[in-house]
């Protein structure tokens, strides 16, 4: 649990360090997070990473497309999903 602790932790520090203009300049951010997943997957039952990694992905996502909206769109809701 402190590495799947660690892991997120730095991943987030990562992220966090990145402005979003340089978030965008990430040709492929799904495989990015698809990245963070398989990391999450290795520390965790397979199963439960793969329902973390959507979580965690949906999240960061959203969290970036809130900050830096595209012109002309209208911020995202929030959707509630059960996985």
């Amino acid at each position: 649990m402190k590495k799947l602790f660690l892991v997120v932790l730095l991943a987030a520090m990562f992220i966090g360090k990145m402005s979003i203009g340089e978030w965008e300049k990430i040709p492929q951010q799904e495989e990015f997070v698809r990245y963070l997943g398989v990391m999450l997957c290795r520390e965790m039952d397979c199963e439960e990473g793969n329902i973390e990694t959507k979580k965690v992905g949906k999240n960061i996502l959203f969290f970036w497309e809130c900050l830096d909206p595209k012109p002309g769109s209208e911020p995202k809701k929030s959707k509630k999903t059960n996985l």
